[in-house]
């Protein structure tokens, strides 16, 4: 009797485990896709008709499969719509080629709400429309894209796209084992974080990573961040590049408006505006050229980094450019490329992205471009060189040439110029200017003007092997201080140099 009890229980307890065993591989189960719409093996997907489009048939799959992986057997497919993957889904390609002939995306993470935790991997795409899309995460979060080809073979492209929805950003998504490619038809982007609108940089695209991007070739911009704080660009290899490897907040200005007045230091000006961070270019009248970060923004005056030649008035026309693109950081890239392509290019309003150990090959002089004289926009390694100049001469003099230069100690740019002083009347100028080879480097000539117990700042905006700025190691660089009756025999001035090496 004891024993038939004993029976009864293992029984039923076996019942129960066997169950729970079921519901638990149902989890983890995955539902194969075939190739072709019929049973037949004949029945292979046209890639180029309007035949065999399962569109329907894979997006129903997806949406009603108590499944988390649906994939696809290795074949050709052929889809004319999006393709919607929702939260806590899977898309395997398992090396399969997908044909997209829409004119929107082919994929996209999410639709209309917050995606988590999707992903998308072991796939082709070939995208074939103009204006159509690879992949929008633009709803993702936590979502992968992992060992996927994306092909471009249209104008006006883009294989990976991100925008904020609404003040909802795409973040904390990874994307990794790319291959992107284009045919260079015009205006093919591989990577794009795109503005969602908003005050805040928090509008775009946040704290993506973007890592062992195995290619981004043949296309007019490998990476495009218009907006987006924190992302990370990791081991990521550009080549046959157009126009721009990297591209950082290239956008319309904010506002454009006449000053009131202002200091050398400080703009003033009348108009209603919502001004937030950023950076201020004057594009005629006084001060014309001048550019400059912006300090902090109170009532309807601007404070600026550094300051202007001439204090600014009327005449002086600003165009303010908000900061959307920031914090961003590129490291450990490779970039070879032809022609006139540039590989970096720091738009006004792009404020503290970070460029470090990356390897330029065959492109093209200008390897850096910022459009703002803002040293927070940083790329490779820097040292910083400080000269005491004071008590140059027991006599009064305007034109000053210290017998120390300094000597080159890499090939690298002569990135930025400093020049402060004190003891100084409020009628004293003073200028310095680097020669090379007994020709001034004009694009780092730096003035302190009618000033007092201040610095000034001249920083390098366009990073050419062309330019004397740039200089090979061992060179010499002479530094000439020019001085008016404003300075004398006690007044301290110090220099300090700024050396760049990419």
């Amino acid at each position: 009797m004891l024993t038939s009890v004993y029976k009864t229980r293992y029984s039923l307890f076996f019942l129960i485990y066997f169950f729970f065993a079921c519901t638990s591989q149902k989890v983890i189960e995955r539902v194969v896709v075939e190739k072709g719409t019929t049973t037949s093996n004949s029945s292979v997907l046209n890639p180029t008709g309007n035949k065999n489009d399962i569109h329907k048939q894979l997006q129903k799959l997806i949406n009603e499969s108590n499944v988390n992986v649906v994939s696809l057997t290795p074949g050709d497919y052929y889809i004319s719509k999006s393709l919607i993957i929702p939260t806590g889904k899977t898309l395997d390609g398992n090396q399969a080629n997908l044909y997209f002939t829409g004119k929107d995306v082919a994929i996209i993470l999410g639709e209309q709400k917050i995606c988590w935790r999707a992903a998308i991997n072991n796939l082709t795409i070939y995208v074939n429309e103009s204006g159509a899309k690879g992949i929008d995460a633009s709803w993702a979060r936590a979502c992968t894209v992992d060992n996927c080809v994306i092909s471009l073979k249209n104008t006006n492209q883009t294989a990976i796209y991100l925008k904020g929805k609404n003040g909802k950003s795409p973040y904390q998504n990874i994307f990794s084992r790319l291959y992107i490619s284009g045919n260079h038809s015009d205006n093919q982007t591989g990577i794009k974080l795109a503005d969602g609108g908003g005050a805040a940089h928090a509008s775009g695209p946040n704290r993506n990573i973007f890592s062992d991007i195995k290619q981004i070739a043949t296309l007019t911009t490998a990476v495009d961040i218009e907006s987006g704080d924190g992302n990370i660009f990791s081991q990521v290899n550009t080549e046959n590049i157009t126009d721009f490897h990297f591209k950082i907040n290239d956008r319309p200005p904010l506002a454009t408006f006449n000053a009131t007045g202002g200091t050398l230091a400080s703009i003033e000006f009348k108009e209603k505006l919502k001004l937030y961070s950023g950076q201020v270019k004057v594009i005629s009248g006084t001060n014309a050229g001048f550019t400059s970060r912006v300090l902090f923004i109170k009532g309807q005056t601007i404070a600026l980094e550094r300051p202007a030649d001439q204090k600014f008035d009327a005449s002086s026309r600003i165009e303010f450019y908000d900061c959307k693109a920031s914090n961003n950081i590129i490291n450990n890239t490779a970039t070879e490329s032809r022609g006139t392509s540039v590989f970096a290019k720091m738009c006004m309003g792009a404020i503290s992205n970070v460029f470090t150990n990356n390897y330029i090959t065959s492109i093209s002089s200008t390897n850096f471009i910022r459009e703002c004289e803002d040293n927070s926009n940083r790329i490779g390694q820097e040292n910083y060189l400080v000269f005491n100049l004071s008590k140059t001469s027991k006599t009064k003099r305007k034109s000053i040439t210290p017998k120390s230069g300094f000597i080159m100690p890499y090939n690298g740019y002569i990135s930025g110029v400093t020049i402060s002083g004190s003891n100084v009347s409020k009628k004293g100028n003073a200028e310095v200017i680097l020669k090379r080879s007994g020709l001034p480097i004009e694009d780092l000539k730096t003035r302190l003007v009618n000033t007092k117990n201040i610095s000034s700042t001249s920083y390098l905006k366009k990073f050419n092997t062309s330019s004397l700025s740039y200089v090979k190691a061992g060179q010499q660089v002479a530094i000439e201080l020019l001085t008016d009756s404003g300075w004398n025999d006690n007044s301290e001035i110090m220099v300090g140099i700024l050396l760049t090496r990419i």
